[in-house]
């Protein structure tokens, strides 16, 4: 698929880039020949073996693509923090599903609901007393919770 094309179609109509020239469109080349590395990649392991039955070896073909390696020993937890990491979890994560993998994401938090609709609270059974360690739990946080959840920390 060629992803540049693709976004050039997308961003057309909001008229905020200049899609034909300048750093626009540099932007818009450079981030679609990334995704279409990407694309490329997943195609190239999906057409092989699933997540969900992936072998040790395609497993960690799956993790290269990650920006972190999850920290679980057995397959069938690599298979769901794989899985839940690239967003591809069964196509829902429920809340006992979320509990399970965060931990193998290395997450060592609890995520709750709250009185709030599509509010999940995160407790940490031990803050992060640095900053930059906090900022990273907190943006491995938002790439496994759902998008359309709001996340309060405790």
């Amino acid at each position: 698929m060629a992803y540049e094309t693709f976004l050039r179609r997308i961003l057309a109509p909001l008229q905020i880039y200049d899609l034909d020239g300048g750093y626009g469109a540099i932007e818009i080349a450079c981030e679609g020949e990334a995704l279409d590395g990407i694309y490329d990649r997943l195609e190239r392991l999906d057409g092989r073996r699933r997540v969900e039955t992936a072998t040790q070896e395609e497993l960690s073909e799956y993790e290269e693509l990650l920006p972190y390696p999850p920290i679980s020993e057995s397959i069938s937890d690599r298979r769901a923090a794989v899985a839940a990491m690239l967003g591809s979890a069964n196509c829902c994560m429920t809340l006992p599903e979320l509990n399970r993998v965060l931990p193998l994401c290395g997450v060592k938090a609890t995520a709750q609901e709250t009185d709030e609709a599509y509010t999940l609270r995160i407790v940490f059974d031990s803050a992060p007393e640095d900053a930059s360690v906090l900022a990273e739990v907190k943006r491995r946080l938002g790439e496994i919770v759902p998008c359309h959840l709001a996340l309060v920390y405790s």
